[in-house]
């Protein structure tokens, strides 16, 4: 792919998939650099200037048309790709790796088989329908890997093609994979289990690039092992199978907002506790009622609960045995920040608690 329809590509995709908020978050970053005005009260006002003013501009697609056509330097686009390492994204699936060694990344450098992310705008990323050639950007503690895949939209208005960035985070220190990946809207999803294939698709290309072994978790147990031990954490069943059926638990079906019955229902009880302990027979329906809620979500088995942290403000859905495999697919709900830190600590919360089920697991099973 050419710069120019590279570019254009970049455009398109912020056009086709970027939500406003994201994109004011962007152009902010543009402004803090000084490389565009975005104020009307500081706007030159036709005056000349070597920095492109947009203030005047009221459509933020156009505004970035107009930053893309007059970026003489060919710099703004790099934005966005440093963006795309940096922000949150809407899904993601955590996976142990094991015999990963900094040394696989130095003969993939050599060998051309990924690129160095630089801020030099004759490199860019490479774009294709198989993500032949990620992107790397090294951290402290992790490595950072983007697959760009050449989405082509298939609906009957068609929207045109679109780079569908999937992050693959490697933390060095924990030995852990995160694969990250943003919503994609039908028009360019190619097969019902999109983004299961696609997880597959990127997993198979880090083993053989890396030549590592990426292993499930069972975060089925750690969360189960979460819900009765911690309490700075909410878990609600959304959906749950029992004797042979699923139940869907959600009170309504917007999978960006899910509000489970049972979670209601707890709420409901713990709100209203003068009302329950009024008497000895409505202190006993109380009781009732939570053993009630109990019972149905540790005997059931639950495909699919709802995580809150409300100090943190994460809202987070769980699907385990995502399409039939082995691993969880997370969901993030509300609006995606443009930095990892919600990300990083829900990571670290699962993680250290995968360990410390583990080690209970192992003290158990010692034998006298």
């Amino acid at each position: 792919m050419v710069f120019n329809e590279y570019v254009q590509l970049i455009m398109n995709t912020l056009e086709s998939v970027y939500p406003n908020y994201i994109k004011k978050r962007l152009l902010n970053r543009l402004v803090e650099d000084g490389l565009i005005i975005n104020n009307k009260r500081i706007s030159g006002k036709g005056q000349l200037s070597l920095v492109t003013d947009v203030s005047y501009i009221e459509d933020i697609n156009k505004k970035f048309q107009k930053i893309f056509e007059v970026d003489s330097e060919s710099t703004c686009f790099k934005y966005v790709e440093e963006f795309e390492f940096a922000k949150e994204y809407r899904h993601v699936s955590y996976f142990e790796i094991q015999n990963f060694k900094l040394e696989k990344l130095d003969e993939a450098l050599l060998e051309d088989k990924i690129n160095l992310f630089k801020k030099d705008r004759e490199m860019y990323d490479c774009v294709d329908i198989v993500a032949s050639k990620p992107t790397i950007k090294r951290l402290k503690d992790d490595v950072l890997l983007k697959f760009c895949y050449l989405l082509n939209s298939r609906g009957v208005n068609s929207k045109g093609s679109i780079k569908y960035v999937v992050l693959a985070k490697i933390n060095v220190k924990d030995n852990i994979l995160e694969i990250c990946l943003d919503k994609a809207s039908y028009d360019y999803k190619d097969h019902k289990d999109f983004y299961a294939m696609t997880i597959d698709d990127v997993k198979k290309k880090l083993e053989s690039m890396l030549d590592i072994q990426i292993l499930d978790i069972d975060f089925k147990a750690v969360i189960n092992y979460i819900k009765s031990e911690k309490d700075d954490v909410s878990i609600y069943a959304v959906k749950m199978r029992r004797n042979g059926t699923i139940a869907y638990l959600d009170a309504q079906s917007n999978e960006d907002l899910i509000i489970p019955i049972l979670g209601e229902l707890q709420t409901f009880i713990e709100q209203n506790q003068e009302l329950i302990h009024h008497n000895e027979q409505t202190h006993l329906i109380g009781k009732k009622l939570e053993e009630f809620i109990q019972g149905i979500e540790f005997l059931s088995d639950l495909p699919s609960v709802k995580m809150t942290w409300p100090k943190e403000g994460i809202k987070l859905g769980v699907d385990h045995s995502y399409k039939d495999r082995n691993y969880s697919f997370f969901m993030y709900f509300d609006e995606l920040g443009d930095s990892r830190e919600r990300m990083d600590y829900v990571r670290e919360y699962l993680i250290n608690s995968c360990r410390e089920l583990d080690q209970a697991t192992e003290s158990n099973t010692i034998p006298n």
